[in-house]
């Protein structure tokens, strides 16, 4: 007969292998990431009411089952956890209970237990983003994006100071607008709150239509803008993919060591 510490032991070593490892995803963790795509798939599917309208039952009955499933997982994972001595007894289970990905998972299984045809309009919408919070789940289950943690943690006082350079930019434009385009269209650029809608969409895209100068010198200033908008994203993009190309090679030396 097996005995109860072999099995809490075994269902550890399926349930806490993760992306990392050198064993790979254990059945139990494939298990889990699929049902975590199909929960985040149907959260998104079900914002289209004519779905909801005509499959509500079976949608609901499909988040319940969910529900169930992903409290057993749960509980499997908070009962398991007692096998790693950090997290041994009652005390070690608590703990366990509170870090920040165990809370995660249950918030987002809550909702699913929730009848959503009996809700309003906002408490639905709340339920679903708290739903797609699963997406962060998938990150236990990949060691790659533990390389966007390392970059961003090894190159965060570069990445800092070009965001604060994004955002004098952002300001900048929105205040040079505002002087040379807010007597003709004091609407859209009257105030420098009014000119940020404008210079967000120019420095992150080409402008997004509904806004735009029509004065010289504001037409002017916009490609002056624009040209520097260009630089004003890549910057952190390229110093980021510097950051994410280093934590990469720096595993590979690792792992040929």
């Amino acid at each position: 007969m097996v005995s109860i510490p072999k099995i809490r032991t075994y269902l550890y070593s399926i349930s806490y292998v993760d992306g990392s490892s050198s064993v790979g995803l254990s059945w139990f963790n494939k298990i889990a990431i699929a049902l975590t795509l199909f929960a985040i798939s149907l959260s998104i599917v079900t914002t289209e009411k004519a779905i909801t309208h005509q499959f509500g039952t079976l949608i609901q009955l499909t988040e319940f089952s969910l529900g169930v499933l992903f409290t057993a997982e749960i509980a499997i994972r908070v009962w398991s956890v007692g096998d790693n001595p950090k997290y041994s007894g009652l005390l070690g289970r608590l703990r366990f209970l509170v870090l920040p990905s165990t809370l995660l998972d249950i918030l987002a299984t809550i909702p699913l237990f929730i009848l959503t045809s009996n809700t309003n309009t906002s408490a639905l919408r709340v339920m679903r983003l708290i739903r797609l919070g699963r997406f962060v789940k998938l990150g236990r289950y990949s060691s790659t994006l533990n390389y966007f943690a390392v970059a961003i943690k090894s190159h965060w006082p570069e990445l800092a100071f070009s965001f604060v350079v994004s955002f004098f930019f952002l300001f900048l434009s929105a205040t040079t607008l505002y002087m040379v385009e807010g007597i003709a269209q004091p609407d859209a650029f009257g105030s420098i709150p009014r000119s940020l809608w404008w210079a967000v969409a120019t420095l992150t895209t080409v402008g997004y239509g509904d806004v735009y100068p029509i004065t010289v010198a504001g037409k002017f200033a916009a490609g002056i803008i624009a040209i520097i908008g260009i630089g004003a994203v890549a910057l952190p993009a390229g110093i980021f993919a510097a950051a994410f190309s280093e934590a990469f090679q720096a595993k590979r030396l690792a792992s040929n060591k």
